[in-house]
């Protein structure tokens, strides 16, 4: 008897079901079990694995074993946002191939399948000639790049020549030297029966203005279109960059001790237990705890923070932190997979699976936008003259409409705009896990926070020592709590100290424990245990003797300081419900409570209640839960905003969230609502003025109101415009 466990993809619940009862209903199988939510297909059997994913793909074809599949990651250079969406939709519709997804702004190229990398790069130069796999082809893309500045001048220099002589073939010349790259595209691309390719248009519009004795339009449209696109590279390449630096958190290596000597290792080779040594002006390269020295910090990287943090030894601190004075020795306490930069690493690549409704529009308009533009086109081209009108100008402003016709701007700009976006949450301190998530957050309009380590510290503290007979009962609680690691006892331990010693510990189930100090037998519980009746606001402890209570503790959580005002900055950014849901009894819940201008609170709930009572909660629109602990991430998983305080998180909880806060501020969650907006604000303004100046265009064309300047303009400047104005979503300014 075997027991497997497979990885598995499949979209609907009731297929998996449906396999799951076949696969029980067969006589070689003793057990199956099918984890939907999970992915996981568990199955105890005789038979053997492929005979297991045969019968279940007989049940239902479209299962996918995910370890059948293999995972790439290319590294690309593409000029063209629209060609690259061409690779990817023709990839997404090979067979072998799952699912594939085009990163333009991030040059990245990511393939899940049953192909071979030869087989997936073929599949794409197929479609994209030009298309460089970086890995292979670096240095001759450098040289390839670093050259058509200087076509570029040498055709303005020829065109300048050309028009004080009147030189026609000058200007033949000119446009040959500039174009010669997109004339071969799109001759190539012609026999490839591409023709809705930008190289194809560009070409036949200014070839047709050659033909039609337009040499000084023809050679200008040319030199401005590859100036228009030249910049447009420079862009994107800067956009990139900016954002590769902004990531780049983890250094090549770090200084391990071993053995008495200090060693240089690349991060993945350090060990949890192991020892660091991170002199200033280092970055720290893996989380750990300070085990020698004193420095200053510098979170702004991972947090946002511009504050520098003093850590002393037995300190946490964050891989990705910069030591800015001191040396430290920091003990490796997560390895590098597990550490904050690499996680941090792995969803911002990750980010690109999850794309806005925004950006699924601009791809579907896309594919028909330059269809039936090209056909308004030809229409130009054929119809006036039916009617009188001259073939030239009838051809002449149909060409200006192929240029215009490409939707580069739009394709390229909306990505760019949330790529650079997630860069600036970055900035903030703040993970966002998609364009999906941007745009929902921007929407927002109910917020419920979890208490302990949300709108608390997390902390607890003695705030109120109240003696009701004559005894001193705190250095009898300490004792009593001494051995405890539970965080009311660690509150009651921290708040003082105590000479006395507690022996025969014992737990009194649902009420407290008990303990003898000095022969008498001594009692930490709760009021209800003496049957008080106690108003006091947070969580109450008392110590008493077998007769009677001899005092009491009151015990609080301490309010974040920014929690209160970030409550209200959320009323003004316009979320119109602010809910608390807790696990904690009512009595400790109200004194928080009482400080914050909530609408409502719930208390005293399990994590599957805490989904129930979201539910009732909820207001029309956009719904968020913010939480950190590991029975918060149902909840954070459920809500259409899930933000996770990455701080003091739990790991469950960070995976499940749309955003992370890195510094556990809650203020960045209206952070988040300004950026986000902004965000929406830049991707708005690009579709409406990229869409209205191609309709301007194209209608001053069909009138005869248009020159070529004004269509390549409508093209190349259009898109630049845009791409620029996308940029400024990587400033990390909330305005």
């Amino acid at each position: 008897m075997y027991n497997y466990v497979f990885p598995v993809e499949i979209d609907c619940a009731h297929c998996a079901s449906k396999v799951e009862n076949a696969l029980n209903k067969n006589s070689q199988v003793e057990k199956a079990s099918f984890d939907f939510e999970r992915g996981k297909l568990s199955v105890t059997t005789t038979l053997s694995r492929e005979m297991v994913k045969a019968f279940c793909k007989e049940v239902e074809e479209d299962i996918v074993f995910l370890d059948d599949e293999k995972s790439y990651c290319f590294s690309v250079e593409i000029d063209c946002a629209n060609c690259a969406k061409k690779v990817e939709d023709k990839l997404n519709s090979t067979e072998g191939i799952r699912v594939a997804n085009f990163d333009f702004p991030n040059g990245k190229l990511s393939v899940k399948g049953n192909l071979s990398e030869a087989e997936i790069k073929s599949i794409c130069l197929s479609v994209e000639e030009d298309m460089v796999f970086k890995s292979i082809e670096k240095k001759e893309e450098q040289e390839k790049r670093d050259i058509r500045p200087y076509r570029i001048i040498v055709a303005i220099v020829i065109m300048s020549i050309s028009s004080f002589f009147s030189f026609r073939y000058g200007y033949i010349l000119s446009y040959l030297i500039a174009g010669y790259d997109v004339i071969y595209k799109a001759f190539r691309n012609i026999l490839k029966g591409k023709i809705f390719d930008e190289n194809f248009l560009m070409g036949i519009a200014t070839i047709g203005a050659l033909l039609l004795g337009e040499y000084t339009e023809a050679s200008a449209v040319m030199v401005f279109y590859q100036v228009g696109e030249y910049f447009q590279d420079r862009a994107v390449r800067k956009s990139r960059r900016s954002i590769k630096n902004l990531m780049d958190l983890t250094p090549e290596e770090c200084t391990v001790i071993r053995n008495g000597e200090n060693q240089v290792v690349s991060p993945e080779a350090v060990k949890v237990g192991e020892t660091i040594l991170v002199k200033a002006g280092e970055r720290v390269a893996l989380d750990g705890r300070v085990t020698k020295g004193d420095s200053y910090l510098d979170t702004s990287s991972i947090t946002g923070e511009s504050v520098k943090r003093g850590v002393h030894k037995g300190d946490n601190v964050l891989s990705g932190s910069v030591n800015t004075t001191g040396v430290l020795e920091i003990e490796v306490t997560k390895n590098y997979e597990n550490s904050t930069t690499k996680r941090i690493l792995d969803m911002v690549e990750k980010n690109s699976d999850k794309k806005a409704p925004t950006e699924k529009f601009i791809t579907h308009f896309a594919r028909y936008y330059t269809p039936i533009v090209c056909l308004l086109a030809l229409v130009l081209a054929l119809l006036p003259p039916l009617f009188g009108a001259a073939w030239s100008t009838s051809i002449y402003r149909a060409l200006m409409l192929l240029v215009v016709s490409c939707p580069c701007a739009l394709v390229l700009s909306v990505p760019l705009s949330y790529f650079a976006s997630i860069g600036a949450f970055a900035k903030k301190g703040i993970l966002v896990k998609g364009a999906d998530s941007i745009q929902k957050v921007a929407k927002l309009q109910m917020m419920a926070f979890d208490k302990t380590g949300t709108l608390t510290k997390g902390t607890f503290k003695v705030n109120k020592v109240v003696n009701l007979k004559d005894v001193e009962i705190l250095p009898l609680l300490i004792a009593l709590e001494n051995n405890s690691e539970h965080p009311i006892a660690k509150a009651v331990i921290s708040s003082g100290e105590s000479n006395l010693t507690a022996t025969d510990v014992s737990e009194i189930p649902g009420s407290g424990i008990k303990g003898t100090i000095d022969g008498s037998v001594y009692y930490a519980v709760k009021p209800s245990y003496y049957n008080l009746a106690l108003e006091e606001k947070g969580t109450v402890a008392v110590l008493g003797d077998e007769k009677e209570a001899l005092g009491y503790v009151v015990i609080s959580d301490e309010i974040k300081a920014e929690a209160i005002p970030a409550l209200v900055e959320l009323k003004k950014l316009g979320v119109k419900k602010l809910v608390m849901l807790t696990g904690d009894r009512k009595e400790s819940t109200d004194e928080v409570a009482s400080a914050f201008n909530l609408d409502s609170v719930v208390s005293d709930l399990l994590p599957d209640e805490k989904v129930e009572a979201f539910e009732k909660e909820r207001i029309e629109g956009i719904s968020g839960f913010a939480g950190d602990g590991i029975n918060d991430a149902v909840l954070l998983s459920t809500a259409d905003v899930g933000i996770a305080m990455g701080g003091v998180g739990s790991d469950a909880a960070i995976e499940a969230a749309d955003m992370v806060i890195m510094n556990d501020d809650i203020s960045r969650i209206g952070s988040g609502i300004k950026l986000s907006r902004r965000t929406e604000r830049i991707v708005k303004q690009n579709i409406i003025f990229s869409i209205l100046v191609k309709i301007l265009i194209i209608l001053l064309a069909i009138v005869g109101l248009a020159n070529m300047w004004l269509a390549i303009f409508g093209d190349v400047g259009v898109a630049l415009i845009c791409v620029i104005n996308a940029m400024r979503c990587l400033s990390s300014s909330e305005r």
